[in-house]
């Protein structure tokens, strides 16, 4: 017993060196990315949702893929032994069998490649990989991947629409309807939210919907995270450029002509926030970067705000940029001249 002591008190006395030299903090990204993982099925599985159309679905052509496969597979070991006689039949055990193998492959491939992108970008991104500013610091990639996908759909939808979404839709008497946000549910993960868009966004019958927290639109770098108001609705940590984004007002790509790439689309908001599905949740960018609780603002430690550009990009402006600049950059057809190198 007395040796077991001993071994505990020397690994506790050999732990607290590596943290007194600082060893620890290296350790600790191996043990994440060998650990990390079993904290996944914990965050994901209470938030999953069963959508009986997809299960129909999914059975549906697991039958079919068993179907084919037998088929194909009989004719295969019929053709192989055709000599044979009798010929031997093709067992459907053999094909329960089989499938089941080539679904995982499948599976493997995929996550094979997420993997190699996920190291490709480790070796070429210009992001810190091991964080200095904290835990908000380190959840930055996170909020820059929100607002690319945001990009990714307000481009889809104009592609079907033929111009971007409106900030916020109205009815004839000026009643609020729906927002930028909503507008952008048939082009995102979220799909079994199918709001009434006839119906204002907080009327009674869409309030299921509109109640919802929507990952895409919550910045994890809040570390105390508000995700409802204070009649239940689902907040968003975006707001969306209100030069662009107008009321009523949906713009086309040719109006846009200080250049995407120069005209923000969207940023980062850490106060006041408003819900998703509210018509008014845009803000204006000449305002500043972390001047007003109305303006943009990201929760990190440099100061700086990423913003997506109307070409999809992710972009950071520091607070200190030149309002000049900030002022171009929110305009979609000002006509002033934007220097490529305003992020940095």
């Amino acid at each position: 017993m007395k040796r077991i002591g001993w071994w505990i008190a020397a690994g506790f006395g050999f732990f607290v060196l590596l943290c007194g030299c600082g060893i620890i903090e290296v350790l600790a990204p191996l043990a994440h990315l060998a650990f990390g993982w079993l904290h996944l099925p914990l965050v994901t599985i209470p938030k999953m949702t069963v959508e009986p159309a997809a299960v129909v679905v999914g059975c549906v052509s697991l039958m079919l893929l068993v179907a084919v496969s037998h088929g194909l597979a009989g004719w295969l070991h019929a053709h192989a032994h055709r000599d044979q006689t009798p010929r031997p039949a093709w067992r459907l055990r053999w094909t329960l069998a089989i499938v089941p193998i080539v679904v995982l492959l499948f599976a493997t491939s995929i996550c094979l490649i997420v993997v190699i992108h996920q190291f490709t970008w480790l070796a070429t991104t210009h992001e810190p990989i091991f964080a200095s500013g904290g835990r908000s610091t380190a959840r930055r990639p996170q909020s820059s991947s929100n607002l690319h996908q945001m990009g990714i759909a307000v481009w889809a939808y104009e592609q079907t629409q033929h111009h971007f979404p409106p900030g916020g839709t109205f009815d004839q008497y000026g009643n609020p309807l729906h927002s930028w946000e909503t507008m952008l549910l048939p082009f995102l993960d979220p799909s079994h939210l199918q709001p009434n868009m006839a119906l204002p966004w907080n009327h009674p019958q869409n309030a299921q919907d509109f109640k919802v927290p929507l990952s895409l639109f919550l910045n994890s770098g809040i570390m105390d995270i508000n995700d409802h108001d204070s009649e239940g609705y689902a907040l968003s940590h975006y707001a969306a450029n209100a030069r662009v984004f107008g009321a009523d007002h949906p713009m086309r790509t040719d109006e846009i002509t200080d250049g995407l790439s120069q005209t923000i689309m969207a940023g980062e908001v850490k106060e006041n926030f408003r819900p998703w599905g509210d018509p008014v949740n845009w803000r204006d960018p000449a305002l500043g970067v972390q001047k007003s609780p109305d303006g943009f603002a990201g929760p990190w430690a440099a100061g700086d705000t990423q913003f997506s550009m109307m070409d999809g990009c992710v972009r950071r402006i520091s607070k200190d940029i030149d309002p000049a600049v900030l002022r171009a950059l929110a305009t979609p057809n000002g006509g002033e001249t934007v220097p490529d190198d305003f992020d940095q």
